[in-house]
């Protein structure tokens, strides 16, 4: 801290304050510098210049293992799970044991068992064709957002030559 000659003011020095002297804060604000800002002074952050640095932290995925017990799958239900978390869904990913053919739908439910009116796929299900991988596939036309609480069903509509297959549904937290 410094003061003029025959003053009564002081200067506090740039970067000498710590937390607990620093002004108090308004209920849910976040001090910080936003994404990109560079190095500077601290900024009370909007929502979103919050979520942008923590974003990618909140990454999730939910998804099946389907085993056809060393034959191909049947179609048909093969499983649920319930969502602990809302998410977006951004792409999905498909592995098998042996490269082949399978087509997955998609259903999604909020309080209730989903079935196939439920389909969150928009006629775009994930697919392996006389492969055994694809990541980052499309969802493009989907139904993308899931809620706390919403139930996910896989229902095998096809499938040929694999035996194992798992599918994750990729996103971020909301």
């Amino acid at each position: 801290m410094t003061a003029s000659a025959n003053s009564n003011s002081t200067t506090i020095a740039n970067d000498a304050v710590t937390n607990a002297k620093a002004a108090n804060m308004a209920d849910a604000t976040i001090k910080g510098r936003a994404l990109g800002a560079g190095t500077g002074d601290p900024t009370d952050l909007t929502a979103a210049q919050a979520k942008a640095i923590i974003a990618p932290q909140l990454e999730a995925s939910v998804g099946i293992t389907i085993d056809g017990g060393g034959v191909a799958p049947t179609t048909g239900v093969k499983g649920y799970v319930k969502v602990p978390w809302g998410m977006t869904i951004t792409s999905w990913s498909l592995v098998a044991d042996t490269p082949g053919d399978i087509v997955i739908d998609v259903w999604a439910e909020t309080g209730a068992k989903p079935d196939d009116t439920d389909t969150i796929t928009g006629g775009s299900e994930p697919e392996l064709s006389t492969d055994d991988f694809v990541e980052g596939g499309s969802v493009a036309g989907w139904s993308t957002t899931l809620a706390a609480g919403d139930w996910v069903g896989f229902n095998v509509d096809s499938a040929a030559t694999v035996t194992r297959v798992t599918l994750q549904l990729i996103g971020t937290r909301v």
